[in-house]
């Protein structure tokens, strides 16, 4: 097989190689993962808020980390 300016040769035949374009799956796609990286780094905010909240409270008992 051999590729070459977008055509491929197998044993004596040809065929015209298709680019892939962008579907309707695939900009499913990139909205979803937009969406869930957003959502996301909101959970990551909440996480650090909430993490510094425990550590404050284990000091004001005596409990530092």
């Amino acid at each position: 097989m051999m590729r070459r300016g977008g055509i491929v040769t197998k044993t004596g035949r040809m065929s015209v190689a298709k680019k892939v374009k962008e579907s309707a799956a695939t900009l499913g796609f990139d909205a979803k993962m937009r969406r869930l990286t957003g959502e996301l780094g909101e959970l990551f905010g909440e996480s650090s808020r909430l993490e510094a909240q425990i550590k404050a409270n284990l000091k004001a008992i005596g409990y530092e980390i």
